[in-house]
């Protein structure tokens, strides 16, 4: 076990009883902070301490220890399939499905920290605590013991049906900010400080392989081809959004991505990464299937 101290978000000319939280992580490299991850991809903007939360999550402010096991080919832990916060063993059915970070099978993301970042919301904009308390037990970060992986919400499936072939289907994916977490004014929606911007990102890491392979599921399993020292794990797409969308009534904020298999592949694995947050306090989110064939 290593010990570590990590920075915490200081807003600007706010100092936040010292900004210092103790974490334990299992492993991980003092080096290897901020490494170049989808998050970052996404514009040269995105981790910095003074983003809000969703976006930061390669920083080494960050207080649940992604900087030690990064998304991606970095990671050994969360790439492998059977890491998940909601997972389904058979792809979604044709046309549109959806799910909530509600759905997990972790704790939520709870305690002082959790706390104090909600009481930065300014209660101006309409955030009351009755409000704040929807972010507390429904929110998108997940509070794994062990910390691998923590700090953002993993959805999985295998791609396909009733323990069948694998196929080469096409996906828009992508997750949402429910309404009941904005407050019903266009100030509170629209705004772009890092203290209460309404964020999302999403990050979609498919495990493909050969066409050829596709009734082979013995060699081809999740278990075994999609194993994470089969290094089959690729980055399809990454999205971030900044800011919602006001309608005249309703706030929107949701980041989406669509995906395609390259010729001659099939899909065999899908995790779709989602965080979601206003300023630095995490948010609950919606998350949507689309599977066009």
């Amino acid at each position: 076990m290593v010990q570590r101290y990590f920075v915490a978000v200081c807003l600007a000319g706010l100092s936040l009883g010292g900004c210092v939280v103790q974490v334990d992580a299992e492993g991980g490299d003092l080096a290897d902070l901020k490494p170049e991850d989808a998050s970052e991809r996404v514009g040269a903007d995105i981790g910095s301490s003074q983003q809000a939360h969703a976006l930061h999550y390669t920083d080494a402010t960050n207080q649940w220890n992604e900087p030690n096991f990064p998304m991606g080919t970095l990671n050994p832990n969360c790439m492998d399939w059977d890491v998940y916060d909601r997972y389904l063993s058979a792809r979604p059915k044709i046309g549109f499905s959806s799910y909530s970070t509600l759905d997990t099978n972790h704790p939520y993301a709870q305690g002082d920290y959790v706390n104090l970042m909600l009481a930065t919301l300014p209660a101006g904009l309409g955030y009351t605590d009755a409000l704040k308390q929807q972010f507390i037990f429904r929110n998108s970060e997940s509070a794994r013991a062990s910390g691998k992986c923590s700090g953002r919400y993993i959805f999985a499936f295998d791609n396909r049906t009733n323990f069948g072939p694998f196929g080469a289907n096409s996906y828009m994916m992508g997750a949402s900010l429910p309404s009941f977490v904005s407050p019903p004014n266009k100030v509170a929606c629209l705004t772009q400080l890092d203290d209460r911007v309404a964020a999302v990102l999403v990050d979609l890491y498919v495990c493909e392989a050969p066409a050829t392979a596709s009734a082979d599921v013995t060699r081809v399993g999740p278990g075994v081809w999609c194993s994470r020292q089969a290094r089959h794990w690729r980055l399809a797409a990454s999205k971030a959004k900044k800011g919602g969308t006001w309608s005249g009534s309703a706030c929107s904020v949701s980041a989406n991505v669509s995906y395609t298999p390259p010729a001659g592949q099939i899909t065999v694995a899908v995790n779709l990464v989602v965080k979601a947050g206003i300023g630095h306090a995490v948010a609950p989110a919606n998350i949507g299937f689309t599977r066009a064939n």
